[in-house]
């Protein structure tokens, strides 16, 4: 049995981003993001993402999801940059 959904797994990834931005990455509203991001604070104990990102239940949450969190490397980070900044630029025009 999974501790997280599939859904809150992936936000789970990109909590050290804020709102938006997992938001924009994941094609979700912010809304969507809020109410995963609340779920898994409460399934893991944590009244916020700076403890998880400190690594309090890391420990719990990778074993109970039977792989490690992947991090990004600085291809993927330039990725994520370019399409913030699309992002950004789309907003502008609106």
């Amino acid at each position: 049995m999974n501790l997280l959904s599939k859904k809150e797994l992936q936000v789970y990834k990109l909590i050290h981003l804020n709102t938006r931005q997992i938001a924009f990455e994941l094609d979700m509203m912010d809304k969507t993001v809020k109410f995963h991001k609340t779920n898994i604070y409460k399934k893991l104990g944590v009244k916020g993402a700076w403890e998880i990102i400190c690594g309090k239940n890391l420990q719990s949450i990778s074993t109970a999801q039977k792989r490690p969190i992947q991090r990004r490397n600085s291809q993927e980070e330039k990725n994520l940059t370019s399409k913030q900044e699309q992002n950004q630029n789309l907003q502008n025009r609106s």
